[in-house]
Formats: C-alpha cells, structure tokens, sequence
C-alpha cells in the first residue's frame, strides 16, 4: 500500500492518518459523499459506515471524507502524534452530557451511530434535499435532539444499520439448488435478474424479488448491480460457487432488512425534527 501510495498517476491518496485510526480495534466511522447532486439525477443515499479501513472508492464521485469516533491530528510534521483522540466536538459532547446525564466518554460511540442513523434515514434525505442535493463545499448538518430517550433510539438504530453493512453480519437468505454459477451479463427488470451466458442465452432467472432492494442506491452505487458486475466471469475470472451464491441471497436479504429498519427509523427521526433539538452539529466536528 505505501509503495503503491507513491505511484504517479495512480488516483490514490495516501491517508494515513485512516490507517493509523483503524489499527485501533476501538475505531470505526462513516463515509459520506462530497457531493450528493454530482452521484445522481436525484437525492439518494450518501453514507455508508466503516468498519475497517475504508476503500477509496466509496462515493462515484470524489473521495468520501471519514467521519471517526476517535482520530489522530492530521500529519503535517515529522514529529506526528499519531495517537487517537475523541473526533467529537468537546462543547457538543459537555453539552449532550449535562442534557442527558451521561459520562462524555460514554456518549462518544452512541453519538457517532446517532449521526449515521440520521445521514442514514429517508425522511431526513427528503425534508432536506434541497439543502443536501448541493455540490462539494458544505456538509451536512446534524439535529440532535434534546430528549435522551429517543437520543438513545435512534443511536441503536445507526448501530444496527452499522452491523447490518458488516461482512459477518448473519441473516436469513432463500435457499438455492444450485451449485455454481458461470454467467457474463445480467438483466435486472422491475422484480427480476437474469444470468446471461457469453452469448446472451438465459442461464438463470430470479423472479419476484423486492424492486426496491434491485434499486438500492448508496453514494451512486446501484448495490445489487455492482454486486453482480463485479462476480460476473469478465471481472472475476471464475465461476460462482456455492457459498458465493449463498452470499448473492444474503446480500439481497440484508438490503430487505436494512430498508425495514430505515423505515422504522424515519418514524424516530420525524419525532426528532417535529421536537425540541439540543442544538445542531455538522458531521465534521
């Protein structure tokens, strides 16, 4: 990686400072897009969480800026104090802990899922598109809500959100028959997927799926088109086997369970924003 960092011409930014935070197993964050209106014709989602080091590829367009629980100050000098610290504003965090009665220090982690959950929810995105729908130079802003309870809801909720995008989260996929699968090109239609040979020739088709979960959209990726793109013989070079199909159900089934729990959060964010805010903070703090 840090040879590779050095090549001219290669498109990737050497960022440190990410890497450093992410030795730590006590750090985890969230991507978020610089430029919502550049990922598409319309609003749509433009975060996704970090349990490891982040990819640089996380947005279509720009490279997503990391939003951590703890990180290093950033290395401008040789002599670089790499060791991680709260990346949470220090008057947010004395604020939310006089309001709710909570140690700083145990508010930093329920805080950074709360902000993801509120990036994270659909009704969020369309009271604000207009204000979110805009290009790179302002973030997003952040209502905190002045009520510990739902505080605490909604925190549980980004948690969950996080531990769905896990790549060991476990869940409940349809049973498959088969075996392997050696497929060129796909077909998505409204509640389908074809598998496609070289030539074309229908190979395998999957009928009745949720249009919503084909269509799932996150920072200009459409999730189950990039999915199959990428497992597809021109990319992968070999054909799918049986736990790989298992994994082309699984993801199917974590979209269908992460729209569910968006849906029940919108419920919590719209009590959020029809009620009384603490104060608000953008993600950078």
């Amino acid at each position: 990686m840090d040879e590779l960092g050095k090549t001219k011409g290669g498109g990737m930014r050497d960022r440190p400072e990410i890497r450093v935070a992410y030795k730590n197993e006590n750090v985890f964050g969230f991507a978020v897009a610089p430029a919502p209106e550049d990922l598409g014709k319309s609003l749509h989602k433009f975060s996704s969480f970090c349990w490891n080091v982040p990819d640089n590829d996380l947005s279509t367009r720009g490279n997503a800026h990391i939003f951590c629980n703890f990180f290093p100050e950033y290395k401008k000098k040789k002599n670089w104090d790499s060791k991680v610290k709260t990346n949470i504003n220090p008057t947010l965090l004395s604020a939310l802990s006089k309001q709710f009665g909570i140690k700083e220090e145990n508010l930093i982690n329920p805080l950074t899922f709360y902000c993801y959950a509120v990036l994270s929810s659909e009704f969020y995105l369309e009271q604000f598109k207009g204000k979110l729908y805009n290009v790179a130079g302002e973030w997003a802003s952040i209502p905190i809500t002045a009520d510990r309870d739902l505080f605490i809801t909604v925190s549980k909720f980004g948690e969950n959100l996080a531990n769905i995008e896990a790549s060991d989260f476990k869940t409940k996929a349809e049973k498959d028959d088969l075996m392997e699968l050696k497929y060129y090109k796909t077909k998505i239609e409204a509640d389908s997927i074809s598998f496609l040979d070289e030539k074309g020739n229908l190979i395998k088709k999957y009928s009745n799926l949720d249009e919503d979960v084909l269509l799932f959209e996150v920072s200009g990726y459409n999730v189950v088109w990039n999915w199959l793109k990428l497992h597809s013989y021109p990319y992968y070079r070999k054909q799918l086997e049986e736990d790989e199909i298992l994994e082309f159900h699984t993801l199917l089934s974590k979209i269908r369970l992460y729209k569910d729990t968006i849906a029940e959060l919108d419920k919590s964010v719209e009590e959020i924003l029809n009620g009384n805010l603490l104060s608000k903070c953008t993600s950078s703090n």
